[in-house]
């Protein structure tokens, strides 16, 4: 599944993504690119501690991917580029987790601790 250019233009504007927005999150990137290896530490490590999650976080190369996704995640988060390309890879990574079996409430909730 992929999305529009145009369709994804309309979701940020129904969502009240603004310019504004772009230029706080890319303010945040030199702060994020100090501190990322370390969140993303902790994140997988809360994952891995959960045993709804830990099911599919048994692999040592696994983990290793996941880390670099997520470092990679957040590092797109501030780049301040959200067009249809960045829509489209985090369509792909939502496609993975539910082929996975890993459903939106541990996706969302993942990020809470």
């Amino acid at each position: 599944m992929k999305i529009s250019e145009e369709k994804w233009e309309r979701s940020k504007v129904f969502a009240g993504f603004s310019e504004d927005d772009v230029k706080i999150l890319e303010s945040m990137a030199p702060a994020m690119g100090k501190c990322v290896d370390e969140i993303v530490a902790a994140l997988c490590d809360h994952w891995t501690s959960v045993p709804e999650l830990k099911k599919f976080l048994d692999d040592p190369d696994l983990v290793l991917r996941l880390r670099a996704a997520q470092r990679k995640y957040f590092m797109e988060l501030f780049s301040g580029d959200y067009g249809v390309a960045y829509a489209n890879d985090r369509i792909r990574v939502g496609e993975t987790h539910n082929r996975v079996g890993l459903n939106i409430q541990w996706c969302t909730g993942g990020f809470s601790n």
